[in-house]
């Protein structure tokens, strides 16, 4: 796997190739929006993941999943990060999300909701549900760091559009590992929409600890939570 001062060269490469008349910069889709930049004409693309679906249940699994028969893949990172929070809310059956509602409450405030509310029956149904939507939740919010080439391709457009680049590459791909280091536990699509953001907002760069903080508001309310309840609830039957 390449590091991310790799992947800023091979960043600056496709840059430098998409400006020439007969160069070709290949991109494509990833999963959640974000773009996949192939390294050489030809070369294959980042892995997309496996497709989202989720297959219809009856009215009993859920309000929503009974009515859908497959979940599109997200083309850019607003629908991935609107997928996101519909998977951990909407498309969740009624019973598991005042559940999870009322665990969230539990560990705001560390009293128990009154009246109480059910743990969800593990009934097959139910865990078969649950385990498509944690399987999709995974695949959009998985850490940047395992895509670095996209990781580097994002802060490079990012530093660009604020006019960060001055001629000194070797600052430039130090900001790119630092900035990296400290944003690879994220989605990129979290990252993508904070960019944006920033761009669209502001005249100069943010610092790293804001952008940070807009990258954590763009991952989504609740999602991130949410998950880690629904994979415990999968895996731990006392959770």
């Amino acid at each position: 796997m390449p590091t991310l001062a790799q992947a800023l060269s091979s960043f600056s490469q496709t840059l430098t190739d998409s400006r020439q008349p007969n160069g070709q910069n290949t991109h494509g889709k990833s999963m959640d929006g974000t773009q996949s930049v192939s390294t050489a004409p030809g070369a294959p693309l980042a892995d997309t993941g496996t497709a989202l679906t989720v297959r219809s249940h009856s009215n009993e699994i859920g309000r929503a999943l009974g009515k859908i028969g497959a979940i599109e893949r997200p083309r850019t990172a607003d629908e991935a990060a609107r997928l996101a929070q519909q998977l951990v809310g909407t498309l969740l059956p009624q019973s598991m999300d005042l559940w999870l509602a009322a665990q969230e409450r539990k560990a705001l405030d560390g009293m128990e909701v009154y009246p109480p509310v059910p743990k969800p029956e593990r009934t097959p149904e139910m865990l078969e549900c649950l385990s498509l939507t944690v399987k999709s939740l995974s695949e959009i919010t998985a850490p940047a760091k395992g895509r670095p080439a996209e990781l580097a391709l994002e802060l490079g457009k990012l530093f660009a559009g604020m006019n960060t680049f001055t001629g000194d590459a070797a600052k430039t791909a130090t900001m790119v590992e630092v900035w990296g280091e400290q944003l690879a536990e994220f989605p990129l699509y979290a990252i993508r929409k904070a960019a944006v953001w920033a761009l669209r907002g502001s005249d100069k760069l943010p610092s790293l600890a804001a952008f940070i903080a807009d990258v954590r508001l763009a991952v989504g309310s609740k999602v991130l939570t949410r998950q880690k309840l629904l994979q415990r609830y999968l895996t731990d039957e006392r959770a």
